[in-house]
């Protein structure tokens, strides 16, 4: 089904052509999209993953929706390392797809290997953050020069054919999945970020205090329809 695409947005003033697309549930950028209905989504993908990227990253950051169930992990990485929802618990889960030719994603993999050496535990005794990165359908041998390359050794998971992409509805990349520590999706990220900067970092940290911010959410929902209560 085509997804909507909306009007292209400028994200920064000094950037002449360069902008920020937002999507309802994110636009189809696969190499393979085909049917003449896919042009307008592979042109609009394309763009941001074609662009030359600004000096401030551009991204669109949408919540998880509340009834699409967050799907279950259980993947084993180019070391050899398996990962699955129940070892995964207690952690937050940074999950990332992307692509070799995608540039966004060239841009921010120094920055997710950044994070995987540095994830900085929250507050208390939250533990740091996980970082895996899904490789979408190409092979071992491209995608390990790529990691030689640029002296990556963070979690890559190879998703040869695409199960995974569409497990987690990922259509343009770079597209990232923020899980919280309960093990539920929570954010969806589209788009290139530096994930080691203030922005990202008080992002996980806020994940990483579940208790606070599932309260903060919960009446933050109920603000509107909450009734007073007998002292």
């Amino acid at each position: 089904m085509v997804q909507e695409i909306q009007t292209p947005v400028l994200s920064h003033p000094s950037a002449a052509g360069a902008a920020s697309y937002k999507t309802t549930a994110g636009a189809a950028s696969h190499k393979s999209a085909a049917g003449p209905a896919s042009y307008k989504q592979i042109f609009f993908g394309g763009l941001l993953c074609g662009l030359p990227l600004l000096a401030h990253a551009q991204f669109d950051k949408t919540p998880w929706p509340r009834a699409q169930a967050t799907p279950a992990i259980d993947v084993v990485d180019l070391q050899g390392q398996r990962w699955t929802s129940a070892a995964l618990k207690g952690r937050v889960v940074v999950l990332n797809f992307w692509a070799t030719w995608c540039a966004p994603c060239q841009e921010e993999m120094p920055s997710l290997q950044a994070l995987h050496q540095d994830p900085k535990p929250g507050p208390g005794d939250a533990r740091p953050a996980v970082v895996i990165a899904i490789n979408v359908k190409e092979s071992p041998s491209t995608v390990r020069r790529f990691m030689a390359a640029h002296q990556l050794d963070l979690p890559v998971v190879l998703d040869a054919q695409g199960d995974l992409t569409r497990q987690w509805g990922v259509r343009i990349y770079p597209t990232t999945v923020l899980i919280g520590p309960e093990g539920r999706a929570r954010w969806r990220v589209v788009g290139e970020l530096d994930w080691s900067g203030p922005t990202a970092r008080a992002w996980l940290k806020d994940l990483q205090a579940p208790t606070a911010t599932a309260k903060s959410a919960a009446m933050s929902t109920d603000k509107s329809t909450a009734k007073p209560t007998a002292q």
